[in-house]
């Protein structure tokens, strides 16, 4: 499964230049819902389009759960690290923790 999420930057975040306000986390997790690639672009970027099909998005909650998940660490849901480096590493980290 591959999906994509958006996180927001914690106001003293905006200090650096690099990242802007806003990330993209992108993933790609095995059948059951552990990560298997995660990578961090700007949030502004632009993706091409991505072919919808029926029988993924049935199985879509498992990438969901692996979003929500990282998403419970705090540091994670507020962008709390100013640089992306810093904030992909507590990503990484916290998918070790977690899976």
């Amino acid at each position: 499964m591959m999906d994509a999420t958006d996180i927001k930057a914690h106001p003293t975040a905006s200090s650096f230049n690099k990242g802007g306000m806003t990330s993209k986390l992108h993933g790609v997790c095995d059948s059951k819902g552990g990560p298997l690639r995660l990578h961090l672009s700007e949030g502004q970027c632009s993706k091409k389009p991505v072919h919808y099909s029926k029988r993924l998005d049935r199985k879509g909650h498992k990438i969901e759960t692996l979003f929500s998940s990282l998403k419970d660490w705090q540091p994670i849901a507020t962008r709390y690290g100013r640089c992306a480096h810093l904030f992909r590493s507590a990503i990484l980290l916290a998918a070790t923790v977690l899976f």
